[in-house]
């Protein structure tokens, strides 16, 4: 977009506005509502040199001096910290429109309307997402869609609305569907909308569609308290979802985070490296499984890949609950020998975690084709396995990282297990003993 400056009309005598500056009331009118902060944070990535001091200058000669916004102040309690919001105007909109940035059809928009929201740090938290993830991104063509105007509806019945997210960024056929959680809803309103999510999936194949339910913490200052630890309501949303109908279809992924870290796992979806790939899902285990047989001297077992057909052929396992690599680990006597499912995992992946939680209870069960001792849960990266909230008990599962397998290849291997939902992983051997230097 090139635009060249122009003078307005009488009404904003004197208000002069660059290419950036209509970006970024552009940017304001799709996105209804934004604190300071987050029109500075928008400003800043497509103008890198801009300076806080003169942006705010700035927003108040457009509120004040020229009328292009209306501002709204949100006191947060009795530290007396508050903050300003904005929402753009219809001298705004005029102003738009003359340069070709908003259709004429804007004229019938009711701006004032925008001011209505009463849940404001549901919309502004959703903002927040929607912001970090736009501007991480801003070489990528993202499109920003008020989901009012882009519901999601029955095929069947149009006149149904499935489902409504709190908003929408598409890329292609990618639609990143974002659900902000204040801890308000009940888990069956959660379980019934990711229901819907599927229903609409399975009636549009041809879309992909991954969910974040992002979970509101302390890295978003509000009125009210929602808790500085997030991760009972984070698991707990996660094991509501155990045993649904359909939740691993092809088209869709559900990531169940808290606020802080959805911005990690969205970009990588946005940059193509998320969800993991079905190849990386079978060499990334593989590798590991290579590393400790036939590199790291302090992991004293032999590794011997199995097909994993020699697991499944006969127990009629679903597809979707199948691990992804399969290994027979015995020690050099002779004595030991068992076999060892791996899963490599996502952090938030809730579809994983229902994937690993099946698993485990499998194997305890024996109800696969040969006995199973061992789930192997693998994370690429270390802080993934720090962060993440892997709300399950289950005493057959080991958990690993592969970044930290790699790094300490001159070491005994360490490895992490959970002895309670939302209990600390603990480090131990491969036996499943306390780690001497965990």
């Amino acid at each position: 977009m090139k635009v060249s400056e122009k003078k307005h009309s009488s009404r904003r005598q004197g208000a002069r506005l660059s290419e950036n500056d209509l970006k970024t009331l552009l940017f304001l009118g799709n996105q209804r509502l934004l604190k300071t902060q987050q029109l500075y944070m928008y400003r800043k990535a497509i103008e890198p040199n801009t300076k806080e001091n003169s942006f705010s200058e700035k927003v108040r000669r457009w509120r004040k001096d020229y009328q292009l916004i209306k501002d709204h102040e949100y006191t947060l309690g009795i530290d007396g910290f508050r903050y300003k919001y904005y929402r753009i105007t219809k001298n705004g909109v005029d102003t738009l429109i003359q340069h070709g940035l908003l259709s004429s059809s804007w004229d019938d928009v009711q701006i004032s309307k925008f001011s209505d929201i009463t849940n404001i740090d549901h919309f502004l938290g959703t903002q927040e997402v929607v912001i970090r993830a736009i501007i991480d991104n801003i070489s990528i063509e993202i499109e920003s869609l008020v989901p009012n105007q882009y519901v999601y509806s029955d095929k069947m019945n149009p006149d149904l609305k499935l489902v409504q997210p709190d908003w929408i960024l598409k890329l292609g056929d990618l639609h990143l569907n974002i659900e902000f959680d204040t801890g308000n809803e009940n888990l069956s309103v959660i379980k019934d909308k990711v229901q819907r999510y599927i229903i609409y999936c399975k009636q549009n194949p041809n879309e992909r569609h991954v969910v974040f339910l992002t979970v509101i913490d302390e890295s978003f200052r509000t009125r009210k308290n929602y808790g500085s630890v997030r991760n009972k309501r984070v698991g707990n949303m996660k094991n509501t979802l155990f045993y649904l109908n359909d939740l691993n279809i092809p088209n869709l992924t559900v990531y169940i985070l808290p606020l802080q870290r959805v911005h990690y796992v969205l970009n990588n979806v946005i940059r193509g490296l998320q969800p993991y790939s079905e190849r990386m899902k079978r060499i990334e285990p593989n590798t590991v499984f290579t590393l400790l047989g036939e590199h790291n001297k302090y992991f004293e077992y032999t590794v011997k890949g199995l097909p994993l057909h020699s697991v499944y052929e006969k127990s009629n396992i679903n597809q979707e609950y199948q691990a992804d690599f399969a290994a027979c680990i015995s020690n050099k006597s002779g004595t030991v020998k068992e076999n060892v499912l791996a899963v490599l995992t996502e952090e938030g992946n809730a579809q994983i975690l229902d994937k690993i939680n099946n698993l485990s209870r499998l194997a305890l069960e024996n109800r696969f084709d040969i006995p199973i001792s061992k789930i192997l849960v693998l994370y690429k990266e270390t802080h993934q396995r720090v962060n993440d909230i892997l709300s399950i008990d289950a005493p057959n599962v080991l958990i690993g990282d592969i970044e930290e397998l790699k790094k300490n290849i001159n070491k005994e291997p360490i490895f992490y297990m959970k002895n309670g939902l939302y209990t600390a992983m603990k480090g131990v051997t491969y036996e499943g003993q306390l780690h001497s230097y965990a």
